[in-house]
């Protein structure tokens, strides 16, 4: 058995019994199957750490011939010798003639200031560098080296620590993690097939002494429990994992094409549910559209969460907000439920003049003014939510513009009495940034005369007695 520069090839397997070109195999029908064959116009980037699997992964890519780059993401740990991975992953890259991305990251420090784990702030750190080079280079996925143990792993760590079905699946072979592709060709290949490549091609590599360390649930799992397992209950566990794993991948994607589709048919605008649409889905599948949404804002999905969540759209009243955290906020209307982040920059507060005629700019609108000699002969005809015509001697010659105020009022076309703009707003449904946002336009007394792109006001409406009219007009200011 040839020891490496670095590392020593496991002990415990027998590298003549798995086959070497296995690796290479499986890896190219994987490639296939995702549409990556060889040749590519677009490099693969692989996430390099120097040890067993991520050489393997480099090296069979290679030899697949597929135009590859190659990152790594130093922790700063284990005194000193995460910086001789590093050095030794660039001198592979450099021996292939690969290009080599480097970044340092005092990871343990930043997981201790924040109160997260080492292990889940390493990987939030390696994947958001990794798609950062990905994005800066143009790599079409990013490629890691796990394999079926790994995923067999995983389905255990993730039954220990709670998960929905879709965690069942484990490690994926193809998935997007920060709105990149993540490929891992290997992920049908076991260590032994890995370890017999390296031995056949007498490949060097590094190994990390702490991934035996069992007070990391992860490592506890690969060298206590599942040896366990083994030995006392099913020596095919690992296979049987694996079945799992793929059953529940399969079931997962089928569960994820209805919850898009139960999406759309929710959807009423950006960020904005129909909660009634909502009330007709399967629980299951309101819970997995929540989840999926909450992803997409950088939420928590755990599923106290989601399950408050949901609850809130199909039980909770019209007017309500839910603070879910991380800055993800949920309002109610009668009708609606929107997404939105929790600390959205406020309103502009102050009026700004309107002059007749003339224009004025606020909240990324410009509204203009002007006079009508003769009142249009059918106002309904001539008004749109765009455009509105008024009494001009009703409004007066000094007009101004802003953001509705809680306790406004006006009296909306049509009514004899006058009404809180608050409870207009939400009697028709109106989102709530909508509402957030809502202009009015004031006559020269103060009182509202337009709710824009809504209602007008009763008192300055064109009547037969109307001698001359002003229109005022909406769009989105941009030249």
């Amino acid at each position: 058995m040839r020891a490496s520069r670095t590392g020593t090839v496991d002990t415990d397997m027998n590298p003549a019994e798995p086959s070497a070109a296995s690796c290479v195999d499986k890896a190219r029908a994987a490639l296939s199957r995702w549409g990556l064959a060889p040749p590519l116009n677009r490099p693969i980037l692989v996430a390099l750490s120097g040890g067993p699997d991520s050489v393997g992964l480099f090296h069979v890519l290679h030899e697949l011939g597929v135009p590859v780059l190659a990152a790594h993401l130093d922790h700063e740990t284990r005194n000193g010798a995460s910086a001789q991975d590093a050095a030794f992953a660039e001198a592979l890259a450099q021996k292939a003639g690969v290009p080599f991305y480097l970044r340092r990251r005092p990871v343990a420090e930043e997981a201790a200031a924040a109160g997260a784990s080492f292990e889940a702030a390493a990987r939030a750190a390696r994947y958001a560098f990794l798609a950062g080079v990905a994005r800066e280079t143009g790599a079409i996925a990013i490629a890691t080296g796990h394999h079926a143990g790994d995923r067999a792993e995983t389905v255990l760590w993730r039954v220990i620590r709670g998960c929905g079905p879709g965690g069942l699946a484990g490690a994926r072979g193809e998935t997007r993690i920060n709105g990149v592709r993540v490929i891992r060709p290997l992920i049908h290949c076991d260590r032994g097939e890995i370890m017999a490549y390296l031995q056949a091609r007498q490949l060097e590599f590094r190994r990390d002494h702490s991934n035996s360390d069992i007070k990391h649930l992860r490592n506890a799992i690969r060298h206590d429990l599942l040896p366990r397992l083994r030995q006392a209950y099913n020596p095919g566990v690992d296979a049987a994992l694996l079945r799992h794993a793929a059953i529940a991948e399969e079931e997962d994607n089928f569960l994820a094409a209805q919850t898009a589709a139960f999406l759309e048919r929710c959807a009423a605008g950006d960020g904005l549910w129909d909660r009634r649409a909502f009330a007709r889905g399967h629980a299951a599948l309101q819970r997995r559209a929540v989840a999926a949404w909450m992803h997409r804002r950088g939420g928590d999905a755990g599923f106290e969460a989601v399950e408050e969540a949901r609850r809130f759209v199909t039980e909770g009243r019209s007017g309500q907000s839910l603070t879910l955290g991380d800055g993800v906020l949920l309002h109610n209307t009668a009708r609606f439920t929107e997404w939105r982040a929790e600390h959205a920059s406020p309103p502009p507060a102050d009026p700004a003049p309107l002059a007749v005629p003339g224009e004025a700019r606020i909240a990324g609108l410009r509204l203009r003014a002007a006079r009508l000699e003769t009142p249009p002969a059918d106002p309904r005809a001539f008004c749109s939510v765009r455009r509105q015509v008024f009494d001009s001697a009703a409004l007066g010659a000094h007009l101004s513009v802003r953001i509705w105020r809680p306790g406004d009022r006006f009296q909306p076309l049509g009514m004899t009495g006058s009404k809180k703009i608050k409870d207009y707003l939400s009697s028709l449904g109106a989102p709530w940034s909508e509402r957030e946002r809502q202009l009015a336009v004031l006559a020269e007394d103060g009182r509202i005369a337009w709710l824009v792109g809504r209602a007008p006001a009763q008192p300055f409406a064109v009547t037969a007695q109307t001698r001359e009219a002003m229109v005022i007009e909406v769009d989105d200011g941009i030249e």
